[in-house]
């Protein structure tokens, strides 16, 4: 794939700057891998890079309520992992596969925009066109990543002596390589010295190159003799830069959190969870939704061209590129649903056989035998052919009330990125009227949100909540307390003699939940206060996401006519205005 004559560990050591942070996968002479799991940072500089409303910045973000599923520190992590300053380098985790496939196309956008002005300073590339195209690693390519080159029957998990000539290699200083590679056979020979009880408790053992249960050498460093680690076992991710490389120079490959691959509900690599001994690199882990201990990192295919060897790119207008990424959305996330067995798989039939027995290469062989997911299988190769060729899926199959939930949707989320004049251009009246009731969804959000932060900072009254009406605030109210209930009860199983002795006076949760809040209620007022305008918040969130409109009615007018002055609210009704008054000409 790489048209010109260029050595990809030649060109990674020359040019370093072009792809940093990649590592040549030994492949061929084109694909790169990440030497890391991607991080937050990384993530939440696409997140805050593109261009976004409130809609689409959400549709950006992890499932941070993943973390519920991972024991006593869940709390803490759901609140803290995504933003929290500390966990900066820690891996990206609670992604869906969707989302992790739309960061390797921004990755690939923002990369391949800079390429050009960053090679005009290596004389010899000139000459050249240099594209790097992102995308999530096959499982062939995750395995070969993660081998180091080792026979896997031999060396299931990639296990090697860490003063391996190759890893000592590396250290560039004479000195330094020479007093590493000393420091590594002392250790060794005190652990093999040792005998089987003091090699148990020994400090001086080896750290491996990856992060699970198992975190040290045995003596022969065979991966099926690997020691338990009794003390400082994580309960969550850890950096990933933890622990040494391995001999292509990527790290935790297994451990620290499983990694998705290009194959939908495939992951490879154990994570911090696992015990070393129920995987290997071969083994496949299923799932079906984000997860705390998964994550992801990408492999590049870098593409080399002489100067007018590559065909001129394929400039599409972009009201097309929109109807074809709507429609490309709609189908995957059907497929998506018919995967996850919400919906019954035999609709895809209607696409018919001829038609999906053209796309039965590149279907793995695990299905082979599985009716089901043969078929759902050919529908995504078929889907991605007709993606790379810019057509159109049929989208008749598609149950009729289905298609009109995902089709608006969809469009509500790529309209809400466009402006006014560009959305005008395009002259589609149903993009127009979405994006129109998208905007008096936007004013009414920051109009109740504006409001309720005065509540919060006591400069406006909050008694006027109570004119929202009891039986839609108080299911929000109860909502909340069921979400209380739940993270005591879960603090009490955690610690469940230091929480009685704190909360002796409320007795057994489980048994007297519907008198606990009362009396919070009559011992803190605040608390009180604060649950109210929590769950106002929660209301008005639920009903924006679902895209209705919320009361406004129990804001005083005073307040409510000072709050359309402010300079967002005005721009959004400016916008407002001029699609009211343009679509009235369509």
């Amino acid at each position: 794939m790489v048209h010109a004559q260029v050595n990809l560990d030649e060109f990674l050591d020359k040019y370093s700057d072009l792809c940093p942070g990649a590592v040549n996968l030994v492949i061929n002479d084109s694909v790169i891998i990440d030497e890391t799991e991607i991080t937050h940072l990384e993530w939440m500089l696409s997140v805050h890079s593109q261009s976004f409303s409130r809609r689409y910045y959400k549709s950006l973000l992890p499932d941070t309520v993943c973390w519920m599923n991972n024991g006593s520190t869940n709390i803490e992590l759901t609140k803290h992992y995504l933003r929290y300053p500390g966990f900066r380098y820690y891996p990206m985790v609670g992604v869906s596969y969707d989302q992790a496939v739309n960061y390797c196309k921004w990755r690939s956008k923002v990369v391949n925009h800079y390429l050009p002005i960053r090679k005009e300073k290596y004389k010899k590339l000139r000459d050249y066109t240099i594209e790097i195209e992102y995308r999530l690693p096959t499982k062939e390519e995750w395995e070969i990543a993660a081998s180091s080159g080792l026979d896997l029957k031999q060396f299931p998990h990639g296990v090697r002596r860490p003063y391996d000539p190759d890893f000592i290699s590396k250290e560039t200083n004479r000195k330094k390589k020479k007093s590493k590679a000393k420091w590594y056979k002392d250790q060794i020979n005190k652990i093999e010295e040792a005998s089987n009880k003091d090699l148990f408790l020994s400090k001086e053992l080896i750290p491996m190159e990856f992060n699970v249960y198992e975190n040290y050498y045995s003596p022969d460093m065979q991966a099926y003799r690997l020691e338990f680690q009794k003390e400082g076992m994580n309960s969550h991710t850890t950096w990933v830069y933890e622990s040494n490389p391995n001999k292509y120079g990527i790290y935790q490959m297994i451990g620290n959190v499983s990694e998705l691959t290009v194959e939908r509900g495939v992951a490879k690599g154990g994570s911090y969870k696992d015990k070393i001994n129920d995987f290997t690199i071969k083994t496949d882990f299923k799932y079906t939704k984000p997860s705390e201990s998964i994550g992801f990192r990408c492999v590049g295919v870098l593409k080399v061209y002489k100067k007018g060897e590559k065909a001129p790119p394929v400039n599409i207008p972009l009201k097309k590129q929109i109807t074809l990424d709507l429609n490309y959305e709609l189908v995957n996330n059907y497929l998506t649903k018919v995967e996850s067995e919400e919906k019954e798989y035999s609709v895809i039939r209607k696409l018919g056989h001829d038609e999906l027995n053209k796309y039965s290469d590149g279907i793995t062989s695990s299905v082979v035998n599985d009716s089901s997911s043969l078929l759902k299988q050919k529908a995504r190769l078929m889907l991605e052919a007709y993606s790379k060729a810019n057509k159109l899926f049929p989208t008749e199959w598609i149950p009729k009330s289905d298609l009109e939930e995902l089709k608006r949707e969809r469009i509500a989320l790529s309209v809400d990125t466009l402006s006014v004049s560009q959305l005008l251009a395009m002259n589609v009246q149903e993009w127009v009227e979405i994006k129109i009731d998208l905007l008096k969804l936007e004013m009414n959000y920051e109009l109740v949100h504006n409001y309720l932060r005065l509540i919060e900072t006591d400069k406006a009254s909050d008694s006027y909540l109570q004119k929202i009406d009891p039986s839609i605030r108080i299911l929000y109210t109860n909502n909340l307390l069921i979400q209380y209930y739940k993270e005591s009860y879960e603090k009490a199983l955690y610690n469940l003699e230091t929480f009685r002795k704190e909360n002796s006076h409320y007795g057994d949760l489980r048994e007297k939940f519907p008198t606990v809040y009362p009396k919070l209620v009559r011992e803190n007022r605040i608390a009180h206060r604060d649950y109210w305008v929590s769950s106002i918040r929660y209301f008005l969130e639920d009903y924006y996401l679902k895209g209705k409109l919320f009361p406004e009615h129990w804001i005083p007018t005073h307040e409510k006519n000072k709050l359309m002055n402010e300079s967002y609210y005005l721009e959004l009704g400016e916008q407002l205005r001029e699609l009211e008054r343009q679509s009235s000409l369509f």
